[in-house]
């Protein structure tokens, strides 16, 4: 039953913070002469991006490989990585993510885990950077279990983390094929298609009261 739920699985890319490819794209190609169209195609290819984000290779092993493929000369790591974090947005359009008042009432409620394919530079970014990520109750983080998303084993981490029955359990993320993943294993779940559609699905579900407003988006 849907009110058996006492943990809120939450994603963080294209949840809680925006991603901005090109933007990023831009950044890197000012180190090298390849241009942001060639770089695309090259990371596309790129082994290393699910090694790192899987944790089976070390920040440093990262930023050399994708240098030399990248043909970028004399730029360190905190440069590196300076350019690697610009494809987080500042600039999220009204309704993109979850809003700092929906988080903070769905943590009143609920235990709150972040379940996220993610790599270590970027998540110690983002904890430093967003008010949001520190507010988690706790992380399953693909590059600390060695898993990603739609693995079984990362699901079968965050259950065994939080000690809960799948049924005990609910799961927000903008990939459809994550959240078939999740249910494989029992975990229910919706696709985060904006924050006034995850309101009203977590209202018909139950799991908001259908009277409760937040501003101008009342259930």
């Amino acid at each position: 039953m849907i009110n058996e739920v006492k943990t809120l699985f939450i994603d963080i890319g294209q949840v809680l913070v925006t991603l901005d490819y090109p933007a990023a794209l831009r950044k890197v190609a000012e180190y090298t002469h390849v241009s942001p169209a060639e770089i695309e195609t090259r990371l596309k290819q790129h082994a290393d991006i699910l090694l790192y984000e899987s944790g089976r290779i070390t920040t440093e092993d990262f930023y050399a490989s994708t240098c030399r493929l990248l043909e970028i000369d004399s730029v360190d790591l905190l440069t590196f990585e300076a350019a690697w974090h610009s494809i987080f947005s500042c600039q999220a359009a009204p309704d993109a993510c979850i809003s700092p008042d929906l988080f903070e009432r769905l943590k009143s409620d609920f235990q709150v885990v972040a379940l996220s394919n993610t790599n270590e530079m970027h998540f110690e970014y983002l904890y430093q950077a967003s008010a949001i990520i520190r507010e988690f109750d706790d992380y399953v983080l693909s590059y600390r279990v060695g898993a990603m998303k739609p693995e079984a084993e990362i699901y079968e981490a965050a259950l065994e983390r939080t000690r809960r029955r799948p049924e005990e359990t609910f799961f927000v993320d903008d990939l459809a094929v994550n959240i078939a993943g999740a249910a494989e294993l029992g975990i229910r779940g919706v696709v985060f298609e904006g924050e006034a559609a995850l309101k009203r699905d977590l209202c018909r579900l139950g799991l908001l009261p259908a009277a409760l407003e937040f501003g101008k988006a009342p259930c």
